[in-house]
C-alpha cells in the first residue's frame, strides 16, 4: 500500500510498543499469508543478521510494504496483542488511507471532465472494494468454523478479481494522451514481466529513458520521481553516482509497486511529447512480446 511518513511511524511505534523481542516480531511473520498458493515468508530471508528490535521491524514493514500485504501485518499482529492501542491507532490510520496510492499525483485537468469523473468514481469503488476485502481478511484469519472459513475464501476471489478490474481501468486513464491507442494496459503489464525476466531487454529500456532530455541528469529524475506516488517511494530508491546504474536501481525500485513505474512513463512521455526519444520509447511498448 506504498505506506506515508506518518502511517510508517505510527506502525512502527505500534509494532516496538506490542512486541519486546526479536523472536516475537518473527513468530508474526511466519503467520502472514502473502498469497493463497504461497507459504508465508521465511524471517531470516527479510530480517537482517542478528538485528536490533528497531532494525527488524524496520525490515518487516519494508518487505510487507513492497508486497502489498501491510494490512494482513497490522491483523495478524493484532491477533496477538488485542488490546494494543497503539497499534489499533496505526491499523486505523493504514486503512483510512488504503487507496491513496491509485490516485493519480498529476493534475487531471477539468475536474468535472467526464474522464476525471470516472477516475474519482473508481477510486471510490477501489477504497469500498479494499475495505470489504480488509474485513473479510480478519474473518479468514479468526474465524474457528471452517465452513465459515470457507465461505470467507469464496466470497474473497471474486472481491480480489473485482479489484484487479477496477485498478487496470484506473490504468488505462493513467495513459497520457499522446500516447498511442495501441498502447493499453496489457502493454503496461506486459512490460512488468519482460524487465523482471529479460535483463537485456530492461539495459534496452534504461537506455531509452536516458536518451530522454528529462531523464539524462539525477536532477531531472529527481523532479519527474516526485512525481510519482507523490513523491513516496523516493527515499526506497538506492541512488548511485552512475547515471546508468542510478536509473536501473529506479526501474528496479518501481517495478516493485503496481502501477508505480507506468506513472514514470506517463511522466516522461508527457514531458517528451512529440520528440524523437518518446516515439522510440513508444516503439518499444508497443513491440513489447515482439522481441
Amino acid at each position: 500500500m506504498s505506506l506515508t511518513v506518518r502511517q510508517r511511524t505510527a506502525l512502527t511505534d505500534g509494532l516496538a510498543d506490542a512486541f519486546r523481542n526479536v523472536e516475537q516480531l518473527e513468530d508474526i511473520v511466519w503467520r502472514v499469508e502473502i498469497h493463497p498458493d504461497q507459504p508465508a515468508p521465511n524471517p531470516s530471508s527479510i530480517i537482517r543478521k542478528n538485528p536490533t528490535l528497531p532494525q527488524a521491524i524496520k525490515d518487516v514493514i519494508d518487505y510487507f510494504d513492497s508486497c502489498n500485504r501491510i494490512a494482513a501485518l497490522i491483523t495478524v499482529a493484532l491477533g496477538e496483542v488485542v488490546e494494543n492501542q497503539k497499534l489499533k491507532d496505526a491499523q486505523a490510520l493504514c486503512n483510512e488511507q488504503f487507496v491513496t496510492q491509485v490516485k493519480d499525483p498529476r493534475p487531471v485537468g477539468n475536474p468535472d471532465s467526464p474522464k476525471a469523473s470516472r477516475r474519482k468514481d473508481l477510486e471510490d469503488q477501489l477504497n469500498s472494494a479494499y475495505k470489504v476485502l480488509f474485513e473479510l481478511e480478519k474473518i479468514k484469519i479468526f474465524s474457528s468454523d471452517p465452513r465459515e472459513v470457507m465461505r470467507t475464501e469464496q466470497n474473497i476471489k471474486p472481491l480480489k478479481e473485482n479489484i484487479q478490474e477496477i485498478e487496470e481501468e484506473l490504468r488505462t486513464l493513467s495513459i497520457p494522451d499522446n500516447l498511442p491507442k495501441k498502447l493499453l494496459v496489457t502493454q503496461f503489464k506486459r512490460l512488468d514481466q519482460e524487465l523482471k525476466d529479460d535483463f537485456l531487454a530492461k539495459l534496452d529500456f534504461i537506455k531509452l529513458l536516458l536518451a530522454c532530455p528529462s531523464m539524462e541528469s539525477r536532477t531531472h529524475r529527481n523532479n519527474l520521481l516526485k512525481g510519482v506516488r507523490k513523491g513516496e517511494l523516493v527515499a526506497r530508491i538506492a541512488r548511485n553516482e552512475t547515471d546508468t546504474i542510478d536509473v536501473e536501481n529506479i526501474v528496479n525500485t518501481l517495478l516493485n509497486y503496481a502501477g508505480a513505474l507506468e506513472e514514470l512513463i506517463s511522466l516522461v512521455l508527457r514531458a517528451e511529447a512529440g520528440s524523437t526519444c518518446s516515439v522510440e520509447l513508444q516503439d518499444f511498448l508497443a513491440n513489447l512480446g515482439n522481441r
